[in-house]
């Protein structure tokens, strides 16, 4: 990601050196800038779809049941989440 955004702002400091609106140059420098915007947009689009997969597996983990026996069903009492008992858990430690 660091590469990336050098590489960014190295090509935009290019164009704010004094270019002249006739020079050739003007054309080379938009595709190289559209090159490097579009590596970034898949950087940045990597780094969202991993974040993603981290969130799905927290959530995951966090609602995780840890108990799946049947005295808790016959006795009417709830399956706790991983969450709540690791929470309850930690209160009872402190």
């Amino acid at each position: 990601m660091k590469k990336c955004i050098k590489d960014l702002e190295k090509n935009f400091d290019e164009g704010l050196l004094r270019m002249n609106w006739t020079a050739l140059s003007i054309p080379d420098y938009g595709v190289s800038l559209n090159e490097v915007l579009a590596k970034f947009e898949g950087v940045v689009a990597h780094v969202n779809k991993i974040a993603k997969d981290i969130r799905y597996r927290i959530l995951e983990m966090k609602e995780h049941r840890l108990f799946n026996e049947p005295p808790y069903k016959k006795l009417g009492l709830p399956i706790l989440d991983c969450w709540v008992r690791f929470s309850y858990l930690n209160e009872s430690f402190n």
